[in-house]
């Protein structure tokens, strides 16, 4: 897949939009992040049970912190190599 291992998803529409982007890449075999804080729905209940749905098996949930301090290190390991 040209070298891409990860994929980071944001959106509007977590339960539609959202969602329906991090499932098939996962089951295409990319490892997903859902940016919990960069995701909305019209309803948090919503946003909230999608999310869930998603860590069981397509996707690890972070923020956008937690996103930005992965790339960080990865830069800087890709620095050192």
């Amino acid at each position: 897949m040209n070298g891409v291992e990860t994929l980071v998803i944001t959106g509007v529409l977590t339960d539609a939009c959202v969602e329906s982007s991090a499932r098939p890449a996962a089951e295409r075999g990319f490892q997903v992040v859902v940016v919990d804080d960069a995701c909305a729905a019209w309803e948090e209940g919503f946003h909230a049970a999608s999310l869930s749905a998603l860590s069981r098996y397509f996707a690890r949930i972070a923020t956008t912190g937690e996103v930005v301090a992965g790339v960080e290190r990865a830069a800087g390991d890709a620095g050192r190599r």
